[in-house]
């Protein structure tokens, strides 16, 4: 399919250069922000078959009975299929090389992938969705962890929530600021924040002074064992806890303590004191407070509050609710 333009047509300098097919059978035109822009010719084979959108598009009756601005709409330069003035020549153009060149052509750059899971979750494209979100998780730990929180929210990538507040969680709080706000929402950084602050309570809490020795009933010398604990917790601990470059975990300090030859200590009251604090779940606090705060955006991100809150009122309000009301479609980032 060449994406020559047709000769002899007065409209030519305002065709796409690449995406304006001899052979296409539906012309579109960007508006991007209420600008008229370039002109597609585009084979509606392809878009309706990948795309619940266009396919409902090019399904409309058009009869001889319909208006012929609708009827005709799409088939000519004077009378293109107006897109959304969302969607800019810049996205767009990135969705068409994702429809019309293979997997290796494709470009892996955030832009080019962000581009295609905007405008295939606008325009319905599954294939397109698994396409950017399987290539974004292929990047592995070089996959922006505020980004992929954006992204997670905008287009509703559940499973990415986790696993990007989690990696948002290593950030030092030097590190927050108002753009990353403007990227997280206002109900992400509030648990970023928040999160971090009981965090950081309980890590002072726990290591302000040592747990008690919990000595072993075989244990020789109680007394001495309880001094080295001691000794080993205040000298070390607080010091691996509240370094100001390096963030080590509760989890990973108790293992380290579990693991160190303490001198004065014997091993038995070591391994019992070390498993009565994993009791305690003192440790394990931090990612407790981690997934409370998951719990809370994935509410968010499920819109749980928001049928909470209409469920009371459908129980307050004497007057039914319709079931033809209907929600519009969020108006899609444009991430460039």
């Amino acid at each position: 399919m060449s994406g020559a333009s047709e000769s002899g047509n007065t409209a030519g300098d305002n065709r796409h250069p690449e995406y304006y097919f001899p052979d296409g059978s539906a012309i579109f035109q960007i508006n991007f922000q209420r600008v008229p822009g370039l002109l597609y010719k585009l084979h509606s084979s392809v878009l309706g078959s990948r795309s619940g959108v266009f396919n409902t598009l090019f399904s409309l009756p058009r009869g001889p009975d319909a208006d012929p601005h609708i009827r005709d709409e799409g088939t000519s330069d004077s009378n293109p299929i107006k897109l959304s003035y969302i969607v800019s020549q810049y996205h767009f153009d990135h969705l068409l090389c994702y429809f019309y060149k293979g997997p290796t052509m494709h470009p892996k750059t955030d832009a080019f992938l962000v581009s295609v899971l905007s405008l295939s979750t606008f325009f319905e494209i599954d294939d397109g969705v698994a396409h950017a979100v399987q290539a974004f998780e292929r990047k592995g730990p070089d996959f922006d962890a505020a980004l992929q929180f954006e992204l997670a929210r905008y287009y509703r990538v559940d499973h990415w929530i986790k696993p990007a507040f989690e990696r948002l969680m290593e950030l030092p709080m030097t590190g927050l600021d108002m753009v990353l706000m403007d990227r997280l929402g206002q109900a992400g950084y509030f648990w970023l924040i928040k999160t971090k602050a009981d965090i950081e309570k309980h890590r002072k809490q726990f290591t302000f002074d040592a747990p008690s020795i919990q000595n072993d009933p075989d244990c020789q010398m109680p007394a001495y064992c309880g001094a080295a604990w001691y000794r080993e917790w205040s000298m070390k601990v607080p010091k691996l806890v509240h370094h100001p470059e390096i963030h080590i975990s509760l989890v990973k300090v108790l293992k380290q303590l579990g693991n160190t030859e303490i001198t004065g200590l014997c091993d038995a009251c070591q391994k019992r004191t070390v498993t009565w604090i994993w009791g305690t779940g003192h440790v394990t606090a931090e990612q407790d407070y981690i997934d409370t705060a998951v719990a809370a955006l994935m509410a968010l991100q499920t819109d749980e509050p928001i049928r909470a809150a209409m469920r009371k009122e459908v129980v307050r309000s004497p007057t039914p609710v319709s079931s033809t009301t209907s929600i519009s479609h969020p108006p899609s980032a444009t991430i460039s």
